[in-house]
C-alpha cells in the first residue's frame, strides 16, 4: 500500500490554522447568546465571527497545549475568541489565565 501526496497535503490543509491571535478570558454573565446558561467551568467560548454551534480546537501556540470547544457566546472584544475559565486552564495550567496566544482550526 502507498500513501500519496495528495492524502498527505489533505492532512496538513486539515490542520492549516483559520486564525491566529488573542484569546481572552472571561468570566460574566448568565445567559449566552446562544441561550445556554452561562458557564465558567465548561468548555466554551465567545467569538464576534465564528457562529454559535461551532466546534473549534484552540491551541496555546506557546505550549502547543489544544482544548475543543464550542462556540455559545457573543464576543464584542477585540480578541479572537473569548474562552471560559476552565478553556484557560486547560491551555494554559498555572498561567496568569488572562489572554494567550492562540491559533483557531474549525
Amino acid at each position: 500500500m502507498t500513501t500519496s501526496l495528495v492524502g498527505l497535503v489533505g492532512v496538513e490543509a486539515a490542520r492549516a490554522a483559520e486564525d491566529c491571535g488573542t484569546a481572552t478570558y472571561y468570566d460574566t454573565g448568565d445567559v449566552t447568546s446562544s441561550g445556554d446558561p452561562f458557564d465558567p467551568g465548561a468548555l466554551t467560548a465567545a467569538s464576534s465571527y465564528i457562529p454559535n454551534g461551532t466546534l473549534v480546537v484552540v491551541r496555546n501556540v506557546d505550549r502547543g497545549t489544544e482544548v475543543t470547544v464550542e462556540v455559545n457566546d457573543y464576543n464584542p472584544g477585540d480578541g479572537i475568541i473569548d474562552v471560559t475559565p476552565a478553556v484557560m486552564e486547560a491551555l494554559d495550567p498555572g498561567g496568569d489565565n488572562l489572554s494567550l496566544d492562540v491559533c483557531l482550526y474549525y
